[in-house]
């Protein structure tokens, strides 16, 4: 039996968390992000980051199909925004 390889985005993004709110490397969009992704053979199945515009899910969809990827995780953006820097699933007091 062969297994299923996916990945989501965050290895790809730019980190931005709340030690280093400029991120720790240039950041990528949405778009990019995914291309990237996709274009990793070993890969069978793509995250897809939310909340996201309308317009990046059509396109997403679209694309994920072309390449033949399934899509194996919705990912909450916690990574891109900087004003998410502070994450989105944490309590948002800094001395916790």
């Amino acid at each position: 039996m062969r297994r299923k390889i996916e990945s989501s985005s965050a290895p790809f993004t730019g980190c931005i968390d709340r030690f280093v709110s400029a991120g720790y490397k240039k950041q990528l969009s949405a778009e990019e992000i995914t291309a990237e992704m996709l274009k990793m053979k070993e890969l069978d199945g793509v995250g897809i980051l939310l909340p996201c515009d309308p317009s990046y899910l059509a396109w997403f969809r679209k694309a994920v199909e072309e390449n033949g990827k399934q899509v194996s995780t919705v990912v909450p953006d916690t990574y891109i925004d900087p004003k998410l820097k502070d994450g989105m699933l944490m309590a948002r007091d800094p001395g916790m």
